[in-house]
């Protein structure tokens, strides 16, 4: 197996439009915490949930467009000043690869982290 598809296995490493992208380590998490609780902010405003996100894509587009930079930037390691400039549809595409590298992990972040706040308020 050639080396670079070693790396793509064992680190979850991924290309897309010529940036390098891999889910998020806690580092990035602890980054993008206050983004991501504005974005989720907004959308729970808008009445969007695990249930009806589907019918609220467009919602959840234009909540995230503000803050898309910074994910991205947060996300690569280049500089917020160079993907501000990208064309909107390959920021999409990037932003796109992101959420999908790191839906999952979040979830699954996220679960154990509400279980341990429980027991611990519960004593």
């Amino acid at each position: 197996m050639p080396e670079s598809e070693l790396s793509k296995l064992t680190n979850n490493e991924v290309e897309v439009e010529g940036f390098k992208l891999a889910p998020w380590c806690i580092g990035n998490l602890a980054e993008l915490a206050p983004d991501i609780e504005r974005v989720m902010a907004r959308l729970k405003e808008r009445g969007v949930t695990m249930t009806t996100w589907r019918e609220k894509l467009t919602d959840i587009i234009f909540q995230v467009l503000p803050e898309a930079p910074r994910f991205i930037s947060v996300s690569t390691g280049k500089p917020i000043e160079e993907i501000s400039k990208l064309p909107s549809e390959k920021a999409f595409r990037i932003l796109s690869a992101i959420i999908s590298l790191n839906l999952g992990y979040l979830k699954n972040w996220l679960g154990p982290a509400e279980r341990a706040a429980q027991e611990i308020a519960n004593g």
